[in-house]
């Protein structure tokens, strides 16, 4: 028999939503697979052939997946590092963003970017779920023309 809805022992269950998921990466923390990536932001003495011996990767795979890249790097730049990946070909082009609190939605997001909002979601991880973002996130872009 379902319980009396006006029981106490009905009256006193309280449902609380549940919590928003809040999306984004932080600093240098992996994510991703194919390869997966580290969003680093340069620190004085940082250099791109200290970031391809500590993450497996070359310098050239580096370049290839940051959309404007300082050369010679700045100190505070924040870039992508494609982990394990040694070859450039067939790496997408990434700027990371840092969002702080964003409610709206990635489809916007990538609009702002004139990007795919599909291509936003399977690089940085994302599912139906992310409604609140925080931190940085990797927005796909078209290389630039020579």
């Amino acid at each position: 028999m379902p319980p009396d809805l006006f029981s106490s022992t009905a009256a006193s269950q309280t449902f609380s939503p549940s919590p928003a998921i809040v999306c984004g990466h932080p600093l240098d923390q992996s994510f991703g697979t194919t390869p997966p990536f580290i969003i680093h932001r340069a620190q004085d003495g940082d250099s791109l052939d200290l970031y391809a011996n500590n993450y497996h990767t070359s310098v050239e795979a580096i370049k290839a997946v940051n959309y404007e890249l300082p050369i010679p790097l700045r100190r505070e730049w924040v870039l992508v590092i494609p982990v394990g990946a040694t070859q450039e070909a067939g790496l997408p082009i990434f700027q990371p963003y840092l969002v702080s609190e964003m409610s709206s939605s990635i489809e916007s997001l990538a609009g702002e970017f004139s990007t795919d909002p599909a291509a936003v979601k399977q690089y940085n991880e994302l599912n139906d779920d992310c409604q609140t973002f925080s931190g940085w996130l990797l927005i796909p872009r078209l290389k630039h023309s020579s």
